[in-house]
């Protein structure tokens, strides 16, 4: 994954294929007992895409620009909290790019959407089952400590 073309390829993207690349990389390497390639992936790579891809808002330009805007907005949160869950000892949740992003904030965005309390405003060409979010929701109520996340979890 490191040095194939494809990989290089997988690794340079700048919306959820990076971030899932990412997580795939981590989590192999923390299996393999080979914590220095997670850190070094996370470092060099994953703040990197937080910046890029979450306002200090929370939102996900790239995401929101796509024809199923609420499904990658949720994809790519939870490829970001498998890294944050494999990698906990670095502490993505709360961590803020200079930028002004940050994960956690970035799932807070989510959370009117999800609970139906705000109408989704972008493009969505199938109705996004809301459900799916129940997983990502749970990463972040574990990660964070916030039960706010494990009780929308519940909700939905």
């Amino acid at each position: 994954m490191l040095d194939s073309p494809e990989g290089k390829e997988e690794c340079a993207e700048t919306n959820n294929h990076g971030t899932w690349y990412d997580a795939q990389v981590v989590c192999f390497a923390v299996f393999c007992g080979r914590d220095e390639i997670a850190e070094r992936q996370i470092e060099k790579f994953t703040r990197i895409r937080i910046g890029r891809q979450i306002q200090t808002d929370g939102s996900q330009p790239h995401e929101l620009a796509r024809t199923l805007s609420q499904t990658y907005c949720t994809f790519n949160l939870l490829g970001f909290a498998c890294l944050a869950r494999a990698a906990a000892h670095l502490n993505l949740w709360n961590w803020t790019s200079p930028s002004g992003g940050q994960l956690s904030n970035a799932v807070r965005w989510m959370l009117p959407y999800y609970l139906g309390e705000h109408r989704w405003e972008w493009p969505q060409i199938s109705p996004f089952i809301v459900a799916r979010a129940a997983l990502l929701l749970n990463l972040t109520a574990e990660g964070t400590g916030d039960p706010v996340f494990a009780d929308a979890s519940l909700r939905l």
